[in-house]
């Protein structure tokens, strides 16, 4: 009887768009169109009527939406992990904003207003930067000394953006409104 040869695919391959199934490329295109008809139509059209940063319903509907189409393009099978990465940031930000603002009543709110979206951001800051300075040109798979040394680079630029992003949030949530209103 004939032996049974399995095929291993390589550890880590090149992230190359045209190695992608047509399913994923389709919706990499729906995440870009639907981003930038948010940038171009949706925003300009809440900011003429928006006194608020609460007032940008459907500019953060859609931008969630674009963003989500574009992650699962981009990761495909590892979808889960980068959304799980994602969603235990925002409970890991939630619980430094909690810690931070434990003694004063009123700014538990911190913790849903701040502490969330902070982690959130960091996060999708931190996949974005981790591929460009890290992965983008690795076809081959890293050594194990190699890999702790990236480790530790990756740890210190979590640590970075977290840092970055709450100092950005706790001088105001709405920083972002502020930052292009004046």
């Amino acid at each position: 009887m004939d032996t049974l040869v399995r095929h291993r695919p390589p550890k880590s391959e090149p992230m190359k768009i045209s190695n992608y199934s047509k399913s994923r490329k389709i919706i990499l295109i729906a995440g870009m169109v639907i981003a930038i008809i948010n940038l171009l139509v949706i925003y300009p059209k809440e900011h003429s009527i928006a006194s608020y940063i609460s007032d940008y319903q459907w500019t953060f509907t859609s931008l969630g939406a674009a963003i989500l189409l574009l992650l699962y393009g981009l990761t495909g099978p590892r979808f889960t992990q980068y959304l799980l990465f994602t969603f235990l940031n925002a409970i890991l930000f939630a619980s430094f904003w909690y810690i931070y603002s434990i003694w004063d009543t009123w700014s538990r709110l911190l913790v849903v207003f701040v502490g969330i979206p902070s982690g959130i951001i960091t996060a999708l800051v931190f996949f974005i930067l981790r591929y460009v300075l890290f992965f983008r040109n690795k076809s081959l798979p890293v050594e194990k000394a190699q890999k702790n040394k990236l480790l530790l680079k990756q740890i210190i630029l979590y640590i970075f953006l977290g840092l970055i992003v709450s100092i950005l949030f706790i001088k105001g949530g709405d920083w972002w409104f502020d930052l292009f209103e004046q």
